[in-house]
């Protein structure tokens, strides 16, 4: 996604060796997520309106699945991103995002393939710029967070793909008064942030919600900086990054841990680094067992 449209593997994880396999996606097509599903390699191609499967060890295109049927507008792509693997099946979210005036369509979609060709078995209509991960609490389920930018119109509930049905809105845009930006879903808790669009200069603030006790709580709030992504740890706590905006480009950066059933951080510090992080994957090793 730097512009490069390439896939690296690194032998280990180790980012300081050379990558053993390098693989060109084809310029522009802006490769947003891959995912291992039926012993292939599968990659949503946001600018290309496709999805790929490659064989993981020699990175040999093995099929191709155009979603140009779903394209929205006049720029060329329905933009697949975000990707779910579970019982022999593959979800992709189409966010159905304008690239040429930058605003999302009303209607997203799910999609649900068979992992072994891409053959599509199943879809839903969503809200708009749909994105989803595993629902940790409900086998076999998705979370999905809809909604468009600079709009509080969207929130995070979940789907049954078995049984076709949503779930009830479990946060809310418009109840926070901001646009969501990234959730966590660990165990019982959400963790998730807002963007408060409106504002001069725009804050970002963290939120939680206990599934089990529909209690919504309020975590650290009026920061400058984005938090786009978060991701839970295997040990539970929400992992947010946070990034330096616009209006305060020497704002502090690094990752922020954040514990799900206090909504406040773990330590006093940021973990940081060089450069602000955008994005975050925890990985087991097979040797170590390390996280």
């Amino acid at each position: 996604r730097s512009g490069e449209d390439v896939i690296r593997r690194y032998p280990g994880g180790d980012f300081s060796r050379e990558p053993d396999l390098e693989v060109s996606t084809g310029a522009g097509s802006n490769p947003h997520a891959l995912i291992l599903c039926s012993e292939q390699l599968w990659v949503s191609l946001y600018n290309r309106s496709e999805l790929v499967a490659l064989d993981p060890a020699s990175g040999e295109v093995l099929h191709t699945v155009d979603l140009h049927n779903f394209d929205e507008g006049a720029d060329g792509s329905c933009e697949p991103s975000s990707m779910v693997a579970a019982g022999g099946s593959l979800y992709v979210a189409l966010e159905r995002f304008d690239l040429h005036n930058l605003r999302a369509d009303p209607a997203g979609r799910i999609l649900q393939l068979r992992c072994e060709d891409g053959a599509v078995l199943n879809g839903w209509a969503t809200g708009p710029s749909p994105q989803i991960q595993a629902d940790p609490r409900n086998d076999g389920a998705l979370l999905v967070k809809e909604g468009d930018f600079y709009t509080v119109d969207g929130g995070v509930r979940s789907l049954v793909p078995a049984t076709g049905e949503f779930g009830e809105v479990l946060l809310s845009e418009a109840e926070l008064n901001a646009d969501l930006g990234g959730v966590a879903a660990s165990s019982d808790h959400l963790v998730a942030s807002s963007w408060a669009f409106g504002g001069t200069p725009a804050l970002s603030s963290l939120h939680c919600f206990n599934r089990e006790t529909a209690e919504q709580t309020s975590g650290v709030t009026g920061l400058t900086q984005n938090l786009w992504h978060l991701d839970s740890a295997p040990s539970g706590e929400a992992w947010a990054t946070l990034s330096p905006s616009a209006a305060e480009p020497t704002a502090e950066h690094g990752i922020m841990i954040v514990d799900p059933t206090t909504c406040g951080a773990v330590g006093d510090d940021l973990l940081s680094f060089l450069l602000p992080p955008t994005h975050l994957v925890f990985m087991e090793s097979e040797k170590s067992g390390r996280r």
